[in-house]
């Protein structure tokens, strides 16, 4: 019987996220406001600096991405950081799935 391939699982670590549509990074602007309030993830112009996302991978299969240290949410079906906890708390948690028959380092 030939060996079974394991599904790739994406390593904890710093990853640059790109967006496949368009090639711009996706990161939290580099200009925000000082308030505490959930920050926008963007696509970021070329010429500006994008932080780069730290990538948890949790102990049951799910993801947590951090940029600037704040997790990833969602609000209204649109992408934030958030930078305090919040009551109910946001789900954090992400899913995150391989692609490489679209290429190698491709996940979604």
């Amino acid at each position: 019987m030939p060996p079974t391939s394991a599904l790739p699982t994406l390593a904890t670590g710093t990853y640059v996220i790109t967006s496949v549509s368009t090639g711009l990074r996706v990161a939290r602007s580099p200009i925000e406001d000082k308030s505490l309030l959930p920050k926008k993830v963007v696509l970021v112009a070329p010429n500006a600096d994008a932080a780069a996302w730290y990538v948890v991978r949790n102990y049951d299969g799910t993801y947590t991405l951090e940029n600037k240290s704040a997790p990833a949410i969602t609000i209204e079906k649109k992408l934030f950081a958030q930078l305090t906890e919040q009551d109910p708390p946001a789900e954090t948690r992400w899913r995150i799935s391989s692609v490489n028959w679209q290429g190698a380092d491709q996940w979604m």
